[in-house]
């Protein structure tokens, strides 16, 4: 079905009048838009071509292409427009202060704190001397969604300009564009440094690269992913990634950049350094600290994007329950189904599609027969279906796959790693950014039983550089890295408006191992945890080796407390999107892992044989998700603890509604404890004078101390007899007023109702 003519335009490109506001009341108004994502690309391609990031391209005639569905300046909900006083940005929940007038904030504010110790800093030197920034930027607003700052300057012999844009969801790109006067020009330094304040910058989280597909082709490749997150306590030097957080609990700031080829890092040099001073923790960028030419203009990019993002648009959105992939689940039978909102994901192997990938079902008459009992079915079990799709991994039978296999699949060799008939994309091109919008708004608007979307392969760790769409031969840089960051963020961004102006309620869902912030803006529900099991492979075969595994036991080992305390609370920050976490208790590695093709059954029927084992490491994982306050999947644990945390919060009246959440990092408002190995977070029912009391322990010996919880903080009155309950055993515990003694074996926990 096409989308009707209102849904689709035609791209254009909107001509601007004069600037709204001025930033700076003493700079004259800058004529045009100077939003970055206006331009041609980091890497331009010529334009027109099929394969170009940005404005019209020659097509093939398909009713798709050249679309601007969720193109609009509009800025949707939970966020608010762009304002502008005086030397100030502010957008929801931050702010940004250009009181100097340089081309980069001298102050952040977000969550109510400063991220910086003092401005941020770019030192651009050249053969002739440093560049001095102060005063020469102009800022203006042209609409709603964004305001633009832009600088230019020059040292002899190179012309020098800053564009940046700053957008409705505190995304802040910075280009700083090179461009010799003659032929050439040298640079001997590029440096940025931002300086966060001390007080926050508690943990950093950078990027991993998890390939799904490699994994699957060979068990030996893995990151060391408990290296990536954690506790800052010195300085780090550190390779080039495309994104870097630093932050604590409440607020912080992630870096992106989209890549390193124009960078000329001296050897032996790290490409990003963490600097820890008494004041500041310093994230250094190192772009340029080995001399190199600038011939024809050079762009040298880099994103910061603080958090948290937004607050969490779904209402009531404790409530969600991810379920097994089927329409015929029946895990949450024992439930009450008016306190929960059911959500399977369902497969190709669940439903028909006419293509592996996209949501639309089979258009032959016994495939769509199927499909429509199938959906029929899911309704009469109370289940919200959301369709399967991916978002960088494309079927070669999608429609016009063939026309535009050149501009869209990343290069040969990933094509070939392929699962079944599916090839690894690349966002870049707007044609494929266009396709898929397209299909997703459609899908939203024609069928009303589905309930949300999800994307699978999110986002590519690896270069995805297209050679016919890119102007640029990263073979020339055989040790730089590449990733279309702004392409994959406004495909994102797009799907977000176009299919929430659709379906409001629509539950836009995320698949993918630590995803940039940049991109996870724009979900609703992000799955993670998955990323673990590749860890959780290498760590058997480590323990076999060190003869630390009895005989038979599988070299895949879930060890959730492998990872530190630094790993877990810097991951999973609250950011302002719902974290659904995967469990991979029992994930066997794919069987067509080499050396381990045999395996898997093996693997399923020991795990069976040793339910201990399960609950065990069920237990361990949920003492961290819990705390954190992170949803938790049904599959691939013990469900039976799964089932009983629910029936658990059913206690309290489900999580929906006028529902207090008090965090871990602010325990000691409610909770005292003798043992440091205790954890605690609480969620709180006021009206009905009772909570529930999560309290962990993540050591590796047993805690045991007496707690005395504050009646007044948790809702109760101050006056009264106390009860506290083990929900999972449903024993009072002994209690002296609201003190009671607790005793948490290592990596477990306890769910405690207080009333």
């Amino acid at each position: 079905m096409a989308l009707a003519p209102a849904l689709i335009k035609r791209h254009h490109r909107p001509l601007l009048g004069s600037l709204t506001a001025l930033l700076l009341p003493s700079l004259t108004p800058m004529l045009t838009s100077l939003h970055a994502d206006d331009g041609a690309g980091l890497f331009p391609t010529p334009a027109g071509l099929p394969g170009c990031a940005h404005g019209p391209y020659r097509g093939f005639g398909y009713e798709w292409e050249n679309n601007d569905l969720g193109m609009d300046h509009s800025v949707p909900s939970p966020w608010t427009p762009v304002r502008v006083e005086g030397t100030e940005v502010s957008v929801w929940g931050r702010k940004f202060d250009y009181r100097n007038g340089r081309p980069w904030p001298d102050g952040i504010g977000s969550a109510g704190s400063e991220l910086l110790a003092r401005p941020i800093a770019v030192r651009l030197k050249t053969d002739s001397g440093v560049v001095t920034w102060d005063g020469a930027a102009r800022l203006g607003c042209h609409a709603d969604d964004a305001a633009h700052i832009r600088w230019q300057g020059s040292e002899v012999g190179l012309a020098i300009e800053v564009i940046a844009s700053l957008e409705f969801d505190g995304f802040l790109r910075t280009d700083i564009r090179l461009k010799p006067v003659a032929d050439r020009a040298s640079i001997r330094e590029l440096v940025v440094d931002i300086p966060f304040s001390s007080e926050i910058a508690s943990f950093y989280n950078r990027g991993f690269s998890y390939d799904f597909v490699e994994q699957k082709r060979s068990p030996s490749w893995r990151a060391e992913l408990g290296e990536t997150a954690g506790r800052i306590t010195g300085d780090r030097r550190e390779p080039f990634v495309f994104h870097y957080w630093i932050g604590n609990e409440r607020c912080g700031a992630e870096i992106s950049i989209p890549s390193n080829y124009e960078w000329s890092t001296a050897k032996d040099g790290a490409a990003l350094e963490v600097l820890r001073g008494k004041e500041a923790v310093t994230l250094r960028l190192n772009m340029v600290t080995a001399p190199r030419e600038i011939a024809g203009e050079t762009t040298f990019s880099f994103a910061l994007l603080p958090t948290p993002i937004k607050p969490i648009g779904v209402k009531d959105h404790r409530r969600i329950a991810l379920l097994p992939s089927t329409v015929t689940d029946t895990s949450a039978r024992g439930l009450n189904p008016s306190l929960w909102r059911f959500y399977p994901i369902l497969f190709h192997g669940t439903l028909s599609f006419e293509t592996w990938g996209l949501p639309q079902p089979a258009r032959d008459p016994a495939g769509r027969a199927d499909f429509d009992a199938k959906i029929a079915a899911a309704a009469k079990n109370g289940l919200n279906v959301i369709p399967y799709s991916a978002a960088c991994l494309m079927s070669t039978n999608a429609p016009g796959f063939e026309k535009y296999r050149s501009y869209w699949v990343t290069n040969d060799e990933q094509a070939k790693r392929g699962m079944r008939d599916n090839v690894q994309v690349s966002l870049y091109a707007k044609s494929i950014r266009d396709f898929l919008v397209y299909r997703h708004v459609q899908a939203a608007r024609s069928f009303p039983f589905y309930k949300g979307l999800y994307f699978d392969v999110a986002d590519v760790s690896d270069n995805v550089v297209n050679a016919n769409a890119n102007a640029h031969d990263m073979r020339r840089r055989p040790d730089a890295q590449f990733k279309p960051v702004y392409e994959i963020r406004d495909f994102y961004k797009r799907i977000y408006k176009a299919v929430k102006a659709a379906r409001p309620d629509y539950l836009i869902t995320m698949h993918q191992a630590k995803m940039q912030d940049v991109f996870a803006a724009f979900v609703d529900v992000m799955l993670t945890g998955e990323g673990l099991n590749a860890t959780f492979f290498e760590r058997g075969k480590a323990m076999a080796a060190e003869h630390q595994l009895p005989d038979g036991h599988p070299t895949y080992m879930p060890d959730y407390a492998m990872f530190s305390e630094g790993f877990w609370r810097s991951v999973y920050v609250p950011k302002g999107y719902i974290n659904v976490f995967l469990p991979q208790v029992t994930k066997t590695f794919p069987t067509n892992a080499k050396g381990y093709e045999n395996r898997e059954r093996d693997w399923r029927r020991w795990f069976a044989a040793h339910p201990d084992f399960v609950t065990r490491h069920s237990r361990e994982m949920l003492s961290r998700t819990l705390v954190l306050d992170l949803y938790s999947g049904r599959e691939r644990c013990d469900p039976a603890i799964w089932t009983a945390i629910m029936r658990g919060f059913e206690e309290l009246g489900g999580l929906a509604g006028e529902l207090k959440h008090i965090p871990y990092w602010e325990a000691t408002s409610f909770a005292k404890a003798e043992s440091d190995a205790l954890l605690f977070t609480a969620y709180v029912r006021p009206e009905a004078k009772r909570a529930i009391v999560i309290c962990a322990n993540w050591h590796g010996q047993p805690a045991r101390g007496p707690v005395t919880l504050d009646a007044a903080t948790l809702g109760l009155a101050n006056t009264g007899t106390r009860k506290i309950i083990d929900l999972e055993s449903k024993v009072p515990l002994p209690c002296s007023g609201a003190t009671t003694e607790i005793a948490v074996p290592a990596h477990d926990f306890r769910m405690l109702l207080f009333e």
